[in-house]
C-alpha cells in the first residue's frame, strides 16, 4: 500500500510543477506580448508626433518664406526697385552624355531700377543668407546663368539688407543697352566737347592724315 501511496504522491507533484511551469510560461508569453505592444504603440506615437513636427516645420518654413518675401518686395520698393515679376521661371537646358536634359529654374523676384534689371534671392535664418553657404551661392551661380540680367541681388531678410553679388567671369557681359549709352555718350562729348571748349572739330580729311600718320604699316 506504500509504494502506491508515494507514486500517487510523485505524480501529484510532478502534475503540479508542470501546471506551474505551464502557468509561468503563459504569464510570461503574456508579459513579452504587453511589452512588444507597449513598444509597437510608443513607436507608433512617435512616429506620429515626427510627422506631425515634420508637418508643422514644413508650414513653418513655408510661412517663414512667404513671410520674408513679403517682407522683402517692400524693402525693394523702398529702395527704389521696380517689381517686375515674382517666383519668375525660366527653363534650363543641359546636355548629360548628348542627351538633353530640360529644367526650370525659379528666381523669387525680377526687379528694375533704372535700366539694370537684377535677379532677387531672398533667404532667411542664419546660415541661408550667407554666401559662405554652400546651395545659396551655387544658387546664385545658376541664377547669373539662367537670367539675362545685369545683377543679382541676395535679400537678407534676417538682417533686413539687400547684398549685391556678382561672380567672376572669363568674358565681358556688357548689355546692349551699355554699349549704346556709350556710343550715345561718346557721339555727344565728340560734337559738343569742341564746341564748349573752343577749339574747331577737325575734319574729316585732318583726321585721315593723322590716322595715316600714327599707321605703323606706312613706315
Amino acid at each position: 500500500m506504500l509504494p502506491v501511496v508515494i507514486a500517487l504522491a510523485i505524480a501529484a507533484v510532478v502534475l503540479w510543477s508542470w501546471r506551474q511551469i505551464k502557468l509561468r510560461s503563459r504569464v510570461a508569453t503574456r508579459r513579452r506580448k504587453r511589452r512588444r505592444a507597449r513598444k509597437k504603440r510608443r513607436k507608433a506615437a512617435k512616429q506620429r508626433g515626427e510627422q506631425r513636427d515634420e508637418k508643422r516645420g514644413i508650414r513653418d518654413y513655408a510661412r517663414q518664406g512667404r513671410e520674408g518675401e513679403l517682407a522683402a518686395e517692400k524693402l525693394l520698393r523702398r529702395r527704389g526697385y521696380t517689381i517686375l515679376s515674382s517666383q519668375n521661371d525660366r527653363d534650363g537646358v543641359v546636355w548629360v552624355n548628348g542627351e538633353r536634359l530640360d529644367f526650370v529654374v525659379r528666381v523669387d523676384f525680377l526687379v528694375k531700377r533704372w535700366w539694370r534689371t537684377y535677379a532677387v534671392e531672398v533667404k532667411t535664418g542664419e546660415s541661408a543668407p550667407k554666401l559662405e553657404n554652400r546651395s545659396t551661392r551655387r544658387q546664385l551661380f545658376e541664377y547669373s546663368h539662367i537670367y539675362d540680367v545685369d545683377g543679382l541681388i541676395l535679400a537678407d531678410m534676417s538682417a533686413r539688407e539687400l547684398r549685391s553679388i556678382r561672380f567672376r567671369s572669363r568674358r565681358s557681359h556688357l548689355g546692349w543697352h551699355s554699349i549704346a549709352a556709350a556710343i550715345c555718350l561718346g557721339a555727344l562729348a565728340g560734337l559738343f566737347l569742341p564746341q564748349l571748349l573752343g577749339v574747331e572739330a577737325p575734319s574729316i580729311e585732318e583726321l585721315g592724315e593723322l590716322a595715316s600718320v600714327l599707321d605703323p604699316a606706312d613706315e
